[in-house]
């Protein structure tokens, strides 16, 4: 199941009883911190809940598994939680 920003903010404010626009704010800091936190290459922990942080995935070699192809996935990124 997929859940959008939106429809995430009105469940929240729903089990808090809190207003949306607060509870929108609230979650677009916590957004923001983390998308900078992690582009300054920082892990973030949170007790109970993961471990934040973006992984360089090395050249590799794969296969096209509608063709059979072998092929090289070049260097990305990854978020791992």
């Amino acid at each position: 199941m997929t859940i959008g920003k939106g429809e995430l903010i009105s469940q929240i404010a729903q089990d808090i009883k809190m207003d949306k626009a607060i509870i929108q704010q609230i979650l677009e800091a916590y957004f923001d911190q983390t998308k900078k936190l992690l582009q300054e290459g920082k892990e973030i922990r949170i007790l109970g809940f993961g471990i934040y942080r973006v992984q360089d995935i090395a050249e590799r070699q794969g296969i096209n598994p509608k063709t059979q192809e072998k092929l090289t996935i070049p260097v990305t990124l990854s978020l791992l939680l």
